[in-house]
């Protein structure tokens, strides 16, 4: 595995860890603080954006396989 692969996916990983933590924190916060609902926006939106990577990537590796490509 190639460094430049390595790091991309521990920041894959890492974003995805990283947005679960915030989402259970900022929901258990949810009522005594007035920023946990801007944290469990801004964590929702990552793990969206990293989903929508994930499937993105998902397609085009069944695509290849799909075509014969290597």
């Amino acid at each position: 595995m190639q460094p430049r692969d390595r790091a991309r996916l521990l920041l894959r990983f890492g974003l995805s860890v990283a947005s679960y933590l915030a989402i259970t924190v900022a929901g258990a916060l949810l009522f005594s603080s007035t920023q946990a609902f801007t944290w469990l926006v801004v964590a929702t939106v990552v793990l969206l954006l990293v989903s929508l990577r994930n499937t993105w990537d998902l397609l085009v590796t069944v695509g290849e396989v799909a075509l014969g490509r290597d």
